[in-house]
């Protein structure tokens, strides 16, 4: 007879997500300049080694709670203009306008609201 299984929570470790994260990026970088961007190898890497990232910059440290909501507008808008510029794209302004309007729309939207302490 099995004994039911006990409920029970894994730790994430955020040190070795980003350890992965740089890995699978260097992985990427170092197959796209000896083997090109058209390799499967190079996509694989870049795709997994941005998911990994995003999951590290969403994961609380120890000592921090976590960041959502509290990026600023001017960082918002400089880190979608580096992506299009690293990109290296003509991008049509119709498209992007719409966008950067709906990204400063949800982040003073989804902004915490700052708590007003007790004297």
């Amino acid at each position: 007879m099995t004994q039911p299984s006990i409920p029970h929570s894994v730790a994430i470790n955020r040190a070795l997500i980003g350890i992965i994260a740089i890995t699978t990026l260097v992985g990427a970088g170092t197959c796209w300049i000896f083997a090109g961007s058209q390799n499967i190898w190079t996509g694989a890497c870049l795709k997994v080694g941005l998911v990994m990232a995003a999951l590290w910059l969403a994961l609380p440290a120890v000592s921090r709670h976590g960041n959502w909501g509290r990026a600023s507008l001017g960082t918002v808008i400089g880190f979608v203009a580096l992506v299009l510029f690293l990109t290296g794209k003509r991008v049509d302004i119709r498209i992007v306008l719409p966008m950067l309007i709906g990204i400063a729309i949800a982040v003073t939207v989804l902004r915490p609201k700052s708590k007003i302490r007790p004297k």
